[in-house]
């Protein structure tokens, strides 16, 4: 029996969708649901003092408050339902967040990256911090990422191929993003060049790497063209980018070092 027989069939029965059907049959990809987006931003208090690290969008937040005047930095973990986050210190050798000296809580508006917390320390003393995304854009992006892929038995694992960008607040699909193999572990959205844009990074499984070998996907968001597009320069870099949003640097490791300048990466020597 043809596809076209195959896909009327289903149709007709009211067991599939033709867009369903089509990404079964046609594609051989399915919709992967439960990878983990993992979404860092930088926020900066509006008095100028902090600058505020954050790993956001998860049930576990966690990031690093650094202190702009004295050079000290607190880590923080905890917990978010909705827009609240409740952190409080860790020390990063103990992971104790139960003992923690200092607590930050607050509602993060997920689409303007707007905060309002509360940092307070364990012998009472507290204050009220708002935040602002650290690069401030006029029209800043709001995207829902649909995931497709397949499941490799032989390696026991998930793999993505596809990502369509769907606009979060009509629904279309903008963008589709192909020509790649990635694991499924997770994706990072963050804003790797400073900008005030978040790209997408995604762990490289092409030709036979491993996770072990620890190569990225770079999908650059382009506000000109309002679309991503990837970075043939960044993918030659072996190593998880780090970014230090104090200095605008970028970290690879192994003394992979880069200066972030208007959106454009230089070698650290």
């Amino acid at each position: 029996m043809s596809i076209k027989a195959v896909l009327s069939i289903l149709i007709l029965l009211g067991c599939a969708s033709s867009l369903k059907a089509e990404t079964v049959f046609e594609s051989g990809l399915t919709q992967l649901r439960d990878v983990t987006v993992y979404m860092q931003r930088m926020l900066k208090s509006t008095d100028g003092r902090y600058l505020l690290d954050i790993y956001s969008g998860v049930w576990n937040p966690h990031g690093t408050l650094f202190n702009l005047e004295n050079g000290r930095a607190v880590s923080f973990e905890g917990f978010q339902k909705g827009n609240r986050i409740e952190m409080k210190s860790f020390n990063p050798e103990l992971g104790d967040a139960a003992k923690g000296m200092y607590s930050l809580g607050g509602d993060l508006n997920a689409q303007s990256g707007e905060m309002s917390a509360l940092f307070s320390q364990r012998d009472g003393i507290s204050e009220n911090i708002s935040f602002k995304p650290m690069v401030q854009v006029s029209e800043r992006p709001a995207f829902v990422f649909k995931l497709y892929g397949y499941w490799d038995d032989k390696a026991y694992k998930h793999y993505i191929k596809r990502i369509d960008v769907q606009d979060k607040r009509t629904g279309q699909t903008v963008q589709q993003l192909d020509g790649f193999s990635a694991f499924a572990y997770g994706i990072n959205y963050k804003d790797m060049n400073f900008d005030g844009y978040f790209d997408l990074v995604l762990d490289d499984a092409s030709e036979d790497k491993r996770l072990e070998d620890n190569y990225q996907i770079y999908w650059m968001y382009n506000p000109q063209t309002k679309k991503f597009q990837r970075s043939p320069q960044l993918e030659k870099i072996k190593g998880s980018a780090h970014l230090d949003g104090v200095n605008r640097q970028v970290s690879f490791g192994n003394g992979q070092n880069y200066q972030v300048e208007k959106g454009l990466f230089r070698r650290i020597q």
